[in-house]
C-alpha cells in the first residue's frame, strides 16, 4: 500500500507549484521572450548533494528538501543481573520532508521513522510562520509535533551525535518530543547571518523527560477511559552563542580556526493527569548546557538537570533527581581521507528520593526495557515498570563512563563510531537488590543521503 505521507506530500508539492505558476510576472524576459501564461506550471530548479538530500526550489513561493538517513548498529552487553546480550540492531530508518510554501517565512517539517515501534513513527510534524522578520530580530510560532529545546544535546539530532547513544541523564531528563506551540525570538546579529541570542517560550501536552511516565509525543490530553486532562506543560528558555550562531550539532570536524561556544538554559514546568483515583504530578526541571568548539579540533560539551516532582497523592512524599553529563573530544583535520575521532564521557543521574514519576533507562534499549531499564522490584505505584530492570521507586544512583572512537569518512553524513560503556548502578535500600556493573561495546554505522 502507498505511504498516505508521501502521496499527501506529492499532492502539496503539485498544488504549490502550480500557484506558483499562477503569479504573473509583468516583464518580459531577456531576449523578447513573453513571460509564462497564468497557470503554467513551471518546473523547479532540482538539486542533489550527498548527505544533505534534494531539493526542489520554486522560489519564493515552494521549496522542498527530502533528506533520509539510517543507522545499523552491533552491540555486545555484559551484565550483572540479566544475561549477556550479542545482537544487531536497525536503530533508525528515518525520512525528512522539509522547506517553504507560500511565503519564506512559512516554514514546515515531517520527519518519520519506519522502525520505530516504542514511539510514534512520526517524529516531527510541525509548521512554523515568522510573522517578524528584519535585520536584526526574528519572532516566529513553531505549532505541532517537535523538539521543544529543553536540552541542547536532545535536541542535536541522533545522526549528529558523537558516540553512539545519548548521555544517561539526556536519556532520563530530557529529548523527548511533545505536540504543542512554540514561541521562538533570535536577535544580535553575527558576522555569518545568524544570531548570536535566541529565546523561546512554549506550552505543551506531554513531558519532556524522557524518563517520565508521562513522556508521550502522540498524547492528547486524553488518558484511556476518555477523561480529559485540563492542564498543560510549560518552558521558558534562553540560549547564548557569544562568537556567533552555533549550528546544532556535536564534534569539531570543520577546523575552521575560530572558537565557538554556547550557553543554554531553560525550566520546564510539567503537569500530568496520572488518573482519577491518583491524581496530578506537578513537575519542575532545570537544565542548565553548554558547548565549546576551539576550532581546531578539540570540542567539549555538558549539561546538568534539576528536577522536582510533587504529586497530589495521599502518603506521597515529592522527589528530588538530578543529572548531569561531561564529555570532550579530539577529530583530526578534514584532509583528504578520513577524520578520526576520540572522546570521553561521564554522566550520572541521582535519585535522592524515591523516584515516583521517573524510570531509569537503559543501556541500549532506552527507558522500561530488561537491559538496565526501569524495573519493578521496589514501590511502583502507578504499576506501569516491567519485571526486571532498575528497581522503579528505589532511590540511589546509575554512573555511566564511555570512551569512543569514530571514522568520519564524510563529516556526520558518512561515518562509523566505537563507544565502550561501563555503567555502575547503585539502588538504595532495596531488599534483595545490591549494585551492578555493566559493560557494553557497540558499533554503530551511519549514513544520510
Amino acid at each position: 500500500m502507498k505511504s498516505p505521507i508521501g502521496f499527501g506530500l506529492a499532492v502539496l508539492a503539485t498544488t504549490a507549484f502550480a500557484v506558483a505558476g499562477n503569479e504573473p510576472n509583468g516583464d518580459k524576459k531577456k531576449g523578447g521572450e513573453d513571460p509564462p501564461k497564468a497557470g503554467t506550471l513551471q518546473a523547479p530548479k532540482v538539486t542533489f548533494q550527498p548527505g544533505k538530500g534534494i531539493t526542489f526550489d520554486g522560489g519564493d513561493d515552494f521549496s522542498l528538501n527530502l533528506k533520509s538517513y539510517f543507522q545499523i548498529k552491533w552491540y555486545y552487553l555484559a551484565l550483572d543481573s540479566n544475561p549477556d546480550t550479542n545482537s544487531f540492531r536497525t536503530k533508525r530508518v528515518r525520512m525528512n520532508f522539509s522547506g517553504h510554501v507560500w511565503d519564506r517565512e512559512l516554514t514546515y517539517k515531517v520527519q518519520t521513522d519506519f522502525i520505530d515501534s516504542d514511539d510514534s513513527s512520526i517524529k516531527d510534524a510541525w509548521v512554523r510562520y515568522n510573522f517578524y522578520n528584519t535585520d536584526h530580530y526574528t519572532l516566529g510560532l513553531r505549532m505541532g509535533t517537535q523538539k521543544m529545546l529543553e536540552s541542547r544535546q536532545g535536541t542535536i539530532s541522533s545522526q549528529k551525535q558523537e558516540f553512539s547513544n545519548r548521555a544517561l541523564a539526556t536519556r532520563v531528563f530530557g529529548s523527548a518530543r511533545s505536540t504543542g506551540a512554540l514561541f521562538l525570538g533570535s536577535g544580535l546579529n553575527d558576522d555569518n547571518g545568524g544570531k548570536k541570542l535566541h529565546w523561546f517560550l512554549g506550552t505543551m501536552n506531554n513531558d519532556l523527560a524522557a524518563g517520565s511516565i508521562s513522556a508521550a509525543p502522540e498524547s492528547t490530553n486524553l488518558d484511556g477511559a476518555g477523561v480529559g486532562d485540563n492542564e498543560l506543560n510549560y518552558i521558558v528558555g534562553v540560549r547564548f552563542d557569544p562568537q556567533g550562531e552555533m549550528a546544532y550539532s556535536e564534534g569539531d570536524l570543520e577546523h575552521s580556526g575560530s572558537m565557538t561556544s554556547s550557553l543554554g538554559a531553560s525550566v520546564l514546568f510539567g503537569n500530568a493527569d496520572v488518573g482519577i483515583a491518583q491524581g496530578d504530578v506537578e513537575s519542575t526541571t532545570v537544565n542548565l548546557n553548554a558547548a565549546l568548539k576551539l576550532g581546531n579540533g578539540f570540542a567539549a560539551a555538558g549539561e546538568f538537570f534539576a528536577r522536582k516532582d510533587d504529586a497530589d497523592l495521599a502518603g506521597v512524599p515529592s522527589a528530588d533527581s538530578n543529572g548531569f553529563y561531561v564529555q570532550g573530544s579530539y577529530t583530526m583535520p578534514p584532509d583528504d581521507g578520513t577524520q578520526y575521532a576520540f572522546g570521553a564521557r561521564v554522566s550520572m543521574i541521582d535519585f535522592k528520593d524515591p523516584p515516583i514519576f521517573m524510570n531509569a533507562a537503559g543501556m541500549e534499549s532506552g527507558q522500561g526495557d530488561p537491559i538496565l531499564g526501569a524495573g519493578g522490584i521496589g514501590n511502583d505505584p502507578f504499576g506501569l515498570a516491567p519485571a526486571v530492570g532498575y528497581p522503579v521507586g528505589a532511590e540511589g544512583d546509575i554512573m555511566e563512563y564511555q570512551l569512543m572512537a569514530s571514522a568520519y569518512y564524510h563529516k556526520h553524513a558518512l561515518k562509523t563510531q566505537l563507544t565502550y560503556t561501563y555503567q555502575h548502578a547503585d539502588p538504595d535500600n532495596v531488599a534483595g537488590v545490591g549494585n551492578d556493573d555493566n559493560h557494553g561495546v557497540d558499533l554503530i554505522f551511519t549514513l544520510a543521503f
